[in-house]
């Protein structure tokens, strides 16, 4: 004797008021969903086969047939799915790092917004490309080496390739790769994540210029003699623990070691002999010191 209208959720009263107008349904019936009033006034998802009954001489509806079903635990999984699939998006989406995935065959199926600014070119034209369509010649070989060792260890890390832009620009890339497996265990494509160290390489460069003009520069402050003495030192002895030791060594009187020990703190603008030795050893290449 209740009305369904009263049970219903009034954002889907529309679908109600379609069906029992005639409009929502053919012959054969058909699935809607809305929302029904439980008996502790909590709401669940329904979904229902609507079917008319006819009067056999005139035709017209005279009832329907609801076979409903409680479909709310698979609105719920649906809803947490669609809210992992938004989270997934976004984090593409606003990803510091380059992230590209292909298939067994190497396509590219999936790129997000920042693969598409390091390589240079919209989502739409990266997705369908081969891997190695973004790669120089050079550095295919390389590329493939990668692949062999997905396929073998599952990952790759902090690996190096250079890929070559539309424009013809080259660009170093440090890389992050791991195969992506089925629940059995098969390898369905692979993950990279990659980032432009440009910025990053050209800075190393410069530092390492420096680094050499500057060794360059003190080494050819030093005479003979005194690199004579750093060496002598580098094997292991101390200043000016081991005088001494370093005079016989040279052939020279403590104090000559003296003014030696002076000129090159001076040179050097450095105080700790320690560190200077270091420095020294570093442009002359020399080995580890040994007792």
């Amino acid at each position: 004797g209740e009305n369904l209208e009263d049970f219903v959720h009034e954002d889907d009263q529309v679908i109600l008021r379609g069906i029992l107008g005639g409009k929502m349904h053919g012959r054969g019936g058909r699935k809607v969903e809305f929302r029904l009033k439980g008996p502790q006034k909590q709401w669940f998802s329904c979904e229902s086969s609507v079917s008319p009954i006819e009067d056999a001489k005139d035709g017209c509806t005279v009832c329907y047939i609801l076979n409903m079903l409680d479909v709310t635990p698979r609105k719920v999984f649906e809803l947490a799915q669609e809210r992992r699939e938004r989270i997934y998006r976004t984090l593409l989406r606003v990803s510091p790092d380059a992230i590209v995935l292909f298939d067994l065959e190497g396509d590219i199926i999936m790129a997000n917004d920042r693969a598409s600014e390091i390589v240079g070119m919209p989502r739409e034209d990266i997705i369908g490309m081969h891997y190695l369509e973004l790669l120089s010649d050079d550095q295919k070989s390389a590329a493939n080496q990668i692949r062999d060792d997905l396929l073998r260890d599952g990952f790759a890390l902090n690996r190096t390739l250079e890929l070559v832009r539309p424009d013809g620009r080259d660009v170093p890339l440090e890389c992050g790769m791991s195969s992506v497996r089925a629940p059995k265990g098969a390898v369905e494509g692979y993950l990279v994540i990659f980032r432009d160290v440009t910025v990053k390489r050209k800075a190393e460069m410069e530092k390492k210029k420096l680094e050499d003009s500057l060794l360059q520069i003190i080494v050819n402050r030093l005479s003979d003699r005194e690199i004579e003495l750093l060496n002598i030192l580098h094997s292991g002895l101390s200043w000016p623990e081991d005088k001494k030791e370093v005079g016989i060594r040279m052939n020279a009187l403590p104090g000559t070691l003296d003014q030696f020990v002076y000129r090159i703190r001076k040179k050097m603008e450095i105080t700790d002999m320690d560190t200077v030795v270091k420095i020294v050893a570093l442009r002359f290449g020399w080995e580890t010191a040994h007792q």
